[in-house]
């Protein structure tokens, strides 16, 4: 079992490897985690169980080419809010989809036209 945190250092981290390693040089990340945000604009992360990840996330970005990591708010994202979804059923691991889950199409429309979903917080 891992934590959100570490599950979304993982993914960035690999998706940082694979965008780099397909020749991508201008990246635009968002990740709808502020901590990530906070971790990778501090001078000396914490040392914690995530420090050696969030050090190499940090290398990765310290390569030749232009990476701006932004804070966006889930709702914002409905594609990485289903892609979060739907990785809880599929075994653990690294995943790399050749192309999308057909559910996925519509949510892919609404994100490039800004539409946003909400949600209902109880407390």
């Amino acid at each position: 079992m891992c934590s959100v945190l570490l599950a979304e250092l993982w993914g960035l981290l690999h998706g940082l490897r694979m965008a780099w390693d397909h020749g991508f040089r201008h990246l635009q990340v968002g990740v709808d985690n502020k901590c990530i945000v906070h971790l990778l604009e501090r001078a000396h992360p914490p040392a914690n169980e995530n420090a050696i990840l969030v050090q190499s996330i940090r290398e990765l970005l310290a390569r030749d080419w232009i990476v701006h990591v932004e804070h966006v708010y889930r709702e914002a994202n409905n594609v990485a809010d289903f892609l979060a979804s739907y990785s809880l059923t599929t075994p653990i691991g690294l995943h790399v989809l050749l192309s999308p889950p057909p559910a996925i199409f519509g949510l892919l429309c609404n994100d490039t036209y800004g539409i946003a979903h909400s949600h209902l917080v109880l407390h």
